[in-house]
């Protein structure tokens, strides 16, 4: 039987250093194979989350019963963006200025339906179609309400006062 000897951290590094980049020939590949043989792995018997017997069920923390359940009201604006009627609106825009920037007027590029007067801060004015401008993706990037920048001006002027831009930086 072997005995069972506690090395110093010295020594076992000595042991991995010399160890590391060891090739091994086949008959120690055998008796290291044979000599492990019925015993168990490191793991074995060890709980997993999907098969414990923890009071975590599959599904539990959705809908109403996530912690962060807010009564199902998700952002007013991030769903307009989705809807149909936000998508009729966005092509009449685009038929209405032909498919054409109205800014440097180029047509064979990708095009966004610009909001002259924010599609966050004015609920009302979403779907008005004069509140809309057909834009190339270069000219909507330089408006000064293009990603959030109304928002900031909305902060700073207060919420009644926001200076909404009526022509096209550039």
């Amino acid at each position: 039987m072997r005995k069972n000897y506690r090395h110093s951290q010295e020594t076992k590094e000595k042991i991995r250093k010399s160890a590391t980049g060891r090739i091994l020939s086949e008959e120690t590949k055998r008796k290291i194979s044979v000599a492990n043989l019925g015993r168990l792995a490191w793991n074995k018997g060890t709980k997993r989350w999907w098969n414990s017997p923890s009071d975590f069920q599959p599904g539990q923390n959705k809908g109403e019963n996530h912690p962060r359940w807010k009564g199902g009201n998700s952002r007013e604006y991030k769903t307009g963006y989705y809807s149909k009627e936000y998508r009729g609106w966005r092509m009449s825009v685009f038929l209405r200025d032909n498919f054409t920037c109205r800014n440097c007027g180029v047509k064979n590029c990708y095009l966004t339906a610009h909001h002259i007067k924010s599609f966050a801060h004015f609920p009302v004015l979403r779907f008005d179609l004069n509140n809309g401008l057909t834009l190339c993706e270069k000219c909507h990037s330089e408006t000064d309400n293009y990603g959030g920048r109304a928002r900031n001006v909305y902060k700073l002027n207060g919420a009644n006062s926001v200076e909404i831009p009526t022509t096209i930086s550039g």
